[in-house]
C-alpha cells in the first residue's frame, strides 16, 4: 500500500528556475508526492494548465482512474457538453466515486451535463481541482475505485 507524504507548498524560486508561488492568481503550486514504485497514477503535481502523474505531464483537462490517465479536448468547463464526457463513460462507469475538479475554484457543471451524468448512473462529486487531486490520491491509496475528471487551474 502506498503512503502519501505530507503535502507541502513549493518554495518560491527565481522565475527561471521552475514552479513558484503565483500571488496574482490567488493560489500556490503544490507538489504532491507519493512513495515511488507504487505503480498507481497519483497526481504528483498540478498548476496552471497541467497535471503531473509521476514523470508524465498532461496539459489541459485530464481523466484519471486507477488504470488509465488520458487527456481530452475541452478547453472550457463552461462549454462542457455531454458528448465531451461520453468518450470517457466506459472508464467512469466502472468507478465507485467520480470526482470533478472544476479548476482553481469550485463551480457548478452545466445543467445538461449534470442531467446526462444522472441518466448514466454517475454520481459526480464536484470541487476545485486541487481538492479533487488530493482527494483522488487519498482514495487511490485506500484502494478505492475512484475516477477524476480534472480541469486545469
Amino acid at each position: 500500500m502506498a503512503i502519501l507524504r505530507k503535502f507541502q507548498p513549493l518554495n518560491p524560486a527565481p522565475p527561471s528556475s521552475g514552479p513558484q508561488s503565483n500571488p496574482g492568481k490567488g493560489f500556490s503550486l503544490m507538489d504532491i508526492t507519493e512513495i515511488k514504485g507504487s505503480g498507481k497514477p497519483f497526481v504528483t503535481a498540478y498548476g496552471p494548465g497541467s497535471f503531473s502523474f509521476g514523470d508524465r505531464v498532461l496539459s489541459g483537462p485530464v481523466m484519471v482512474t486507477p488504470d488509465t490517465i488520458r487527456g481530452f479536448d475541452q478547453p472550457d468547463l463552461n462549454r462542457l457538453k455531454p458528448e465531451n464526457l461520453a468518450r470517457l463513460l466506459p472508464f467512469l462507469q466502472t468507478m465507485d466515486i467520480v470526482l470533478v475538479g472544476t479548476g482553481g475554484a469550485a463551480s457548478t457543471l452545466p445543467d445538461d451535463v449534470r442531467a446526462w451524468a444522472k441518466d448514466q448512473g454517475l454520481s459526480l462529486d464536484i470541487m476545485d481541482s486541487g481538492a479533487a487531486a488530493r482527494t483522488f490520491n487519498v482514495l487511490l491509496a485506500e484502494e478505492r475505485r475512484v475516477g477524476a475528471v480534472l480541469f486545469p487551474l
